[in-house]
């Protein structure tokens, strides 16, 4: 997205409340070059409100960095994190260290909750989030990592014994640029979101005065910041993934010069159940250009890609976008999938469980089977055949007795000639020196035909 945007006369805020929620997004009237519009209600703000944004995006924001790992939340709802303080580092002596210490602490932390650890998984602790507040560092953990950490209070570190315990307060306050920040980009959301049609209407961001004067879109690094921090306000606003799509089924982000969805991928983390998703009217010119959308709103059903370069450039996009979206079935307004179809579809796409099959006993030419008949019939019978038989000098055989055996308690022990296994190696080269396997570590083993026989002569001997 560029920063460019023109400065057009904004129409109301529009949108038919009759219209269904799986219609397409509704976009404000279109100006001139691009027909850039906006949704009403922004107000300009004062400038030294815009001064404190434009200073807080430059520093680099704590409600954009909170962003981070939204994809994994998105697939297993919000993490919840919980924040702990901990007390010592200034009276300890990394605090003369640089940076007071802190990188060390955190390490310190990490490191003795995770040799802790008493769950199955290794899966390291981690500290999410951090920030120092008086004589207290606060850290912020998942809970089952606040757990772990919690056990290294006591502990000394760099001389001095630590304080580990849960915050009260639930974290840190946010500042007074964050709070501002924050205020701002909640108005933006209020005055463009439409509740009777479930629409977030994000078009033509670059002719909103109060976002222009703030700089939100001076450059694309800002305005990837402003969508995640936004993304952010919405995580706050929706607490859980059913109250997101319960709120929004449809994102129109049309007509903000956007050349690259990578500055905008953040929306399919925050609402991975979008039904509608507008794109018209940006500077898309390729297949890579949308390659951020992949994997992203499982439950798509309507997008939009009009009046953007791609159509001339690559009008095969079409294909592309129906492997993407199996369940997308409306293109620019232009039905390409029956419901019927795009159920099968998105069910083709599912992953498939590896066939399981039974075990397999296949004897070709019943080999083993003729074998095992032949050496145990023998065995009873002939053992010198089997000897000759299946034993040359470098063979190996042990016999194995067991007079433990489960039998018939009314029946008297078995002697030495009771056989419960018997080991067959033939064509096994075991040196008498070497260490033989455990399997042939047996109190009676024989190499070679010579040494076999008489083995053979008298079970168990």
């Amino acid at each position: 997205m560029d920063g460019e945007g023109r400065r057009a006369k904004r129409p109301a805020v529009g949108g038919d409340s009759s219209t269904s929620s799986t219609s397409r997004p509704t976009r404000g009237a279109r100006g001139a070059r691009g027909g850039r519009g906006t949704a009403g209600g922004s107000t300009r703000m004062p400038s030294k409100q815009a001064e404190v944004i434009a200073r807080h995006l430059n520093s680099g924001s704590t409600l954009v960095s909170r962003i981070s790992n939204v994809s994994t939340r998105s697939q297993r709802g919000p993490v919840t994190l919980v924040w702990l303080k901990v007390k010592g580092l200034k009276e300890s002596k990394a605090a003369s260290n640089p940076g007071g210490g802190l990188k060390d602490l955190l390490h310190f932390l990490e490191r003795k909750a995770t040799s802790l650890a008493t769950r199955s998984n290794n899966r390291p602790v981690a500290i999410k989030q951090h920030r120092e507040q008086g004589d207290y560092v606060l850290v912020a953990a998942t809970s089952e990592d606040s757990e772990e950490l919690l056990k290294v209070n006591s502990f000394t570190f760099a001389g001095t014994a630590l304080s580990v315990e849960i915050d009260a307060q639930g974290g840190p306050e946010p500042s007074a640029d964050v709070k501002v920040l924050r205020d701002h980009l909640q108005s933006i959301l209020s005055v463009r979101y439409i509740g009777e049609n479930k629409l977030l209407k994000l078009d033509a961001l670059s002719a909103d005065p109060a976002i222009v004067q703030a700089g939100l879109l001076d450059s694309s690094e800002r305005a990837e910041k402003m969508f995640k921090a936004l993304m952010r306000v919405c995580d706050d606003l929706f607490k859980t993934r059913k109250d997101k799509s319960d709120a929004i089924e449809s994102i129109s982000v049309a007509n903000n010069s956007i050349d690259n969805v990578v500055s905008i991928a953040v929306l399919g983390d925050t609402f991975p159940d979008l039904q509608n998703l507008d794109l018209s009217g940006n500077n898309i010119s390729t297949i890579d250009g949308l390659r951020g959308l992949r994997g992203k709103f499982k439950r798509l059903r309507a997008l939009y890609l009009a009046n953007n370069p791609i159509e001339a450039g690559q009008p095969d996009y079409k294909t592309t976008m129906l492997e993407w979206f199996p369940t997308l079935q409306d293109l620019n307004g232009i039905q390409v999938r029956t419901p019927e179809q795009a159920a099968a579809a998105e069910a083709a796409s599912l992953p498939r469980p590896f066939p399981q099959g039974g075990p397999d006993f296949r004897d070709a030419n019943s080999i083993g089977e003729n074998f095992l008949l032949d050496f145990f019939t023998n065995y009873d019978n002939n053992r010198p055949q089997i000897v000759a038989k299946y034993y040359d000098e470098t063979s190996a055989f042990s016999l194995a007795v067991d007079t433990n055996s489960a039998r018939d308690p009314n029946q008297p022990a078995p002697t030495l000639g009771g056989i419960s296994q018997i080991l067959a190696q033939p064509y096994e080269d075991y040196p008498p020196t070497c260490p033989c396997p455990a399997s042939v570590q047996r109190r009676n083993f024989h190499l070679g035909a010579v040494e076999i026989s008489p083995g053979f002569e008298t079970p168990g001997s």
